[in-house]
């Protein structure tokens, strides 16, 4: 069964990052105690929270540390796997697991809404994933390499983590 997460507002950039991993991870506002606790059992999720008020709940849950979203992470995931197959096949806005686009899908979305892919580099045009729920494009560009060092690294350093 797949891991999946609940976070809370205290941990929102954690929970981009747990998409970008690959994890189904949700996040939801002005719920009560009783609802999160609700939700993470009826879904499975796990929850993830700073809120030291939420430990009394009747669920899974991991209580994070600190404020840091780097140190949130060198927290998180000495405890989870990491699956690389999985990097980057969610939105990390929204959650939804993201679709591969083809040559000739791209050029359709082109010629009807150009401004839609215009600031995605032509390099990138063969290799595109796309929401399907919220309309956002992904490449493997810069910002996808740093975001891949970071999770190497923690892979890397997994050892050293646990220990300390």
């Amino acid at each position: 069964m797949a891991i999946k997460f609940f976070c809370d507002i205290n941990v929102a950039r954690l929970c981009k990052w747990i998409r970008f991993i690959g994890f189904d991870a949700v996040i939801r506002q002005e719920l009560s105690k009783i609802q999160i606790q609700n939700l993470c059992i009826k879904d499975r999720r796990i929850l993830l929270t700073r809120n030291k008020k939420l430990k009394s709940l009747k669920c899974s849950k991991v209580i994070i540390n600190n404020e840091d979203y780097l140190k949130q992470l060198n927290e998180l995931f000495p405890n989870f796997p990491i699956n690389f197959d999985l990097i980057a096949n969610r939105c990390i806005e929204c959650n939804r697991l993201l679709t591969k686009i083809d040559y000739d899908t791209l050029q359709k979305i082109l010629c009807s809404s150009p401004q839609l892919v215009e600031n995605i580099p032509k390099e990138f045009h063969n290799d595109l994933s796309y929401c399907p729920r919220c309309g956002k494009f992904y490449w493997k560009g810069s910002h996808y390499q740093n975001m891949l060092k970071v999770i190497q690294n923690l892979q890397t350093h997994k050892d050293d983590i646990i220990q300390n």
